[in-house]
């Protein structure tokens, strides 16, 4: 009920409106406002040390990551996409910032745990500087990242000087850039709107679109099927898990720790991991897994990482 909304104060008038003839004798026995606080905190707990240490011994493809802030605390969260098209909740950190020593002990968790990125895993970040200094750290020099498109687009927008009408010509030209598969011709789309922002007087906006520009193509450059380039560009996955947090708690009046602030992350996550939806096909995951597969097995061999589109 705590996790549905209802404050801990008012359990009991709850149990007393489903089942009012024992309503009285329930609220003696424990559903007191402390007692339901009390056994809500050690529910937390128990998943914590069960959920949250899960072998991650699957084969994955992708793993998202992003953070979550409440107050002065932060949760770092991974998602992971299975071979077979599931999506799993692999990990959660709670810190106060996304520096880099926050993200590696947060990495090296997950592969302390099996996540193995020997067959080749690209993961999907939001650019925070800690973790893209982290991951190659990590899982090698030659980690394949894929930067959101939406955090940089609204990273750009947030730069621009321009005006409203002008500001959606801009975000639908940028959109229709990031929508071409070739990844010559993208990278070529994007310069000239970074030159165009230049040649109108957005300096700063033009670089940070060029900022990390290399990452934001490395779906088309790995040869990501279409039907699963709109999930593998972005973190959305893990603001649609920290929806379900946020929905749950929302009647929390004040952030006491970070360790409250994980453990209701925690149990949001669980909620939000039982209505997680497929992603893609036998054939496109198939296709996704031969492309990651090729590319660790060339940058094994060479020790040089060169990305190829895929048919």
């Amino acid at each position: 009920a705590t996790m549905l909304g209802v404050s801990l104060r008012k359990h009991g008038k709850v149990v007393g409106a489903v089942n009012p003839v024992n309503s009285a004798e329930l609220y003696v026995s424990g559903l007191s406002k402390s007692t339901i606080g009390r056994r809500f905190i050690a529910a937390a707990e128990e998943l914590l040390s069960t959920f949250l240490q899960r072998r991650l011994d699957e084969r994955y493809l992708v793993v998202w990551v992003d953070a979550v802030a409440e107050g002065d605390y932060s949760v770092l969260a991974a998602v992971g996409l299975t071979a077979g098209g599931t999506k799993k909740v692999l990990g959660l950190r709670q810190g106060s910032t996304e520096t880099a020593e926050y993200c590696r002990e947060f990495l090296e968790e997950l592969r302390h745990r099996g996540l193995s990125a020997q067959k080749g895993i690209l993961w999907v970040v939001d650019g925070a500087a800690g973790m893209l200094k982290a991951l190659p750290e990590v899982f090698g020099k030659s980690v394949l990242v894929q930067r959101c498109r939406i955090h940089k687009g609204r990273n750009v927008a947030d730069k621009l000087t321009l005006t409203e009408p002008e500001k959606k010509v801009f975000a639908a030209e940028l959109h229709e850039a990031w929508a071409i598969q070739n990844p010559t011709l993208a990278k070529a789309k994007l310069e000239l709107l970074a030159r165009g922002l230049e040649a109108s007087g957005q300096p700063a906006a033009a670089n940070s679109l060029r900022e990390g520009s290399q990452d934001m193509l490395t779906c088309c450059r790995l040869g990501v099927p279409p039907e699963l380039m709109a999930s593998l560009t972005n973190t959305n996955i893990i603001e649609s898990t920290f929806s379900v947090h946020e929905a749950a708690a929302r009647r929390v009046k004040r952030w006491r720790n970070g360790k409250q602030v994980l453990r209701w992350v925690a149990l949001s996550s669980c909620e939000a991991e039982r209505a997680f939806e497929r992603v893609g096909t036998p054939e496109s995951l198939g296709r996704l897994a031969r492309a990651l597969e090729r590319y660790a097995e060339t940058k094994l061999a060479s020790g040089k990482p060169p990305l190829a589109r895929t048919g």
